[in-house]
């Protein structure tokens, strides 16, 4: 494995910086030299005072240094990962609650039930319920968002096409606030 370096690999101008000239110019002298297309091969470019630079920069490292699993990638598995967290505090939430009825049921003298209290507050704490609460939220939202994205709108004037747009709008505000209704509690 290479250690990762930054080195000059391109030449890349900017054509909506350069002048008329310039570009004509440059024009010429390509065709002059007769480049073929595998010394111009089709690149993605991001300037320095964009957001995502040294993200771009921390994307080739890992590819170079062979350790790279794309942010979608890390995303999915995070999402995975939820979904069980999610999965396993429904189950224990269900199965605290026979819990901790027996705890109360063996009485004071045993002192099971501070025990069954300490749970019951845990299970049902207000911050457990709120990260469910906003998990789901979340899924609404997404859920929404990516139905939105595969409408397909079929050629048709501009009237229907806008009816299209406002109407994907609509079931977007909809879920926004039918996921803020879900992050509430409500």
């Amino acid at each position: 494995m290479s250690e990762f370096k930054k080195e000059t690999r391109y030449v890349v101008l900017k054509l909506s910086k350069m002048t008329d000239h310039q570009k004509s110019a440059l024009g010429a002298a390509l065709s002059e030299i007769n480049i073929d297309d595998s010394v111009m091969p089709e690149c993605v470019v991001v300037e320095s005072d964009w957001p995502n630079y040294q993200e771009t920069w921390d994307s080739i490292k890992s590819i170079v240094e062979g350790d790279f699993a794309s942010r979608r990638d890390r995303i999915a598995e995070l999402e995975r990962e939820k979904v069980v967290l999610v999965a396993q505090i429904e189950v224990l939430k269900q199965l605290a609650e026979p819990a901790i009825k027996l705890m109360r049921a063996t009485g004071a003298s045993s002192g099971w039930h501070k025990k069954a209290d300490e749970l019951d507050l845990v299970v049902n704490s207000k911050l457990t319920t709120q990260c469910l609460n906003q998990i789901k939220a979340e899924a609404v939202r997404k859920f929404s968002s990516e139905l939105a994205s595969r409408v397909e709108v079929p050629d048709s004037s501009a009237q229907k096409i806008e009816y299209y747009k406002a109407a994907i709008l609509h079931v977007l505000q909809f879920a926004e606030q039918y996921a803020e209704s879900i992050a509430k509690g409500e």
